[in-house]
């Protein structure tokens, strides 16, 4: 058995210099610090040659991706749930018994908005009428559920809202991905299915007619090969 082991002590409220013109720092949620909540790490960065509890089978060698909810900021509303976070991927890179990470956030516009800010500015989980003014027009996802890999990217998913591509190696943000402009449906699925044999990947879209929260009837269900073939 082999447990990889990185702590991270995360910064309980905002924090800005003096002379910042953001004075209204919003605290973190009193429910949120109770021991066995899971932690906001608000973490982004390298970590060379982590600390590891037992040993790492020499046969392994390779890197393991992973993609968690993570707020950079504190919500809106203290009631708030923890998968309404920003999307946070992480890349364990394993070679000759080491092991480094890099994590990353997914810059979507919902992520650069808020850092342009320092502060949330949307609101509860799936409900775009508490998002602040400033941001009721941009696409709200977080992409903050699964990650899949297509055509030398990586794709950070989450169902209310669109793709967006990560290089794998730096896994810095390239940008909305809409397949070479044929998915144009602002909603795209978590989980697709990539097909062993033919190699297509094999997806959906709920909610494909609106700006995809306002709960329209329309679904759109695709299939689109390796070499970006649409049907």
């Amino acid at each position: 058995m082999v447990c990889l082991i990185t702590i991270i002590y995360p910064l309980h409220r905002d924090v800005s210099p003096p002379d910042s013109k953001h004075t209204c720092l919003r605290q973190w949620p009193e429910s949120w610090r109770r021991p066995g909540f899971p932690k906001q790490t608000r973490f982004e960065g390298d970590i060379e040659e982590l600390e590891v509890s037992g040993k790492i089978p020499s046969c392994i060698n390779g890197t393991y991706f992973s993609i968690q909810t993570d707020h950079r900021y504190a919500p809106k509303y203290e009631h708030d749930v923890l998968f309404n976070g920003d999307g946070a991927v992480s890349a364990f890179r394993i070679f000759e018994e080491h092991v480094d990470r890099t994590r990353r956030y997914v810059q979507t516009d919902r992520f650069n908005a808020e850092s342009d800010a320092l502060r949330a500015l949307f609101g509860r989980y799936r409900n775009p009428y508490t998002d602040g003014p400033s941001v009721r027009h941009l696409i709200r996802t977080a992409a903050n559920t699964n990650i899949v890999f297509w055509r030398g990217v990586m794709l950070a998913l989450k169902e209310d809202g669109p793709p967006f591509a990560l290089d794998p190696v730096t896994l810095q943000t390239i940008g909305r991905y809409d397949f070479e402009g044929q998915v144009l449906s602002l909603t795209f699925s978590a989980h697709p299915k990539i097909d062993p044999v033919t190699s297509e990947i094999i997806c959906f879209g709920y909610e494909a007619g609106g700006n995809g929260n306002d709960a329209s009837r329309d679904i759109i269900v695709c299939t689109i090969g390796p070499d970006q073939t649409f049907d």
